[in-house]
């Protein structure tokens, strides 16, 4: 069996292992010959309806409830594995929907950004225009001979000089 892909189906394993088993409990079986308590103890054991693998007792018709049973079991299997490609299939929707939202929230992130760097320029540059002027009131050169213009002046210009610096 294989998959539509044209790859091994995982279940081959499982069916070859099934064939093996059968093999051996026929086996098994036919080395014992006409001991029933041994055979219908190994039947117990590994679960069979029809005896091992039909060479005791049932004849054909052991054979063919374990190929019953086979077939239900490869049916249970097939779907199970039909189950899990339709889950996977879900979740790389599901991926490629989270992932769609990863790239928006990075972009919105980046604008966001983009304006905060541009109101920090806007903001730096009203204040340093801000500066300019109060320096301009309070120049020594305005006000000859008083020691506060110069003082205010100094610590406008380190005020001044410190915002250019945070940029």
């Amino acid at each position: 069996m294989t998959t539509p892909t044209g790859e091994k189906s995982p279940y081959d394993d499982a069916y070859l292992q099934w064939q093996h088993q059968q093999a051996l409990e026929n086996g098994y079986a036919r080395h014992w010959g006409g001991r029933g308590s041994v055979a219908a103890g190994m039947a117990n054991v590994f679960g069979l309806s029809g005896g091992l693998g039909g060479s005791l007792g049932g004849g054909a018709s052991g054979q063919l409830e374990q190929s019953g049973e086979a077939e239900r079991l490869m049916a249970g299997v097939r779907a199970q594995f039909e189950d899990l490609q339709r889950t996977i299939i879900s979740l790389h929707q599901e991926l490629g929907a989270e992932r769609t939202q990863v790239q928006n929230l990075t972009h919105q992130l980046h604008a966001l950004r983009s304006q905060a760097a541009q109101r920090h320029e806007a903001t730096r540059l009203e204040l340093d225009h801000v500066l300019k002027h109060l320096i301009a009131l309070a120049h020594p050169d305005k006000w000859p001979g008083n020691p506060l213009a110069h003082e205010i002046t100094v610590a406008l210009n380190r005020i001044r000089e410190g915002n250019h610096r945070s940029v």
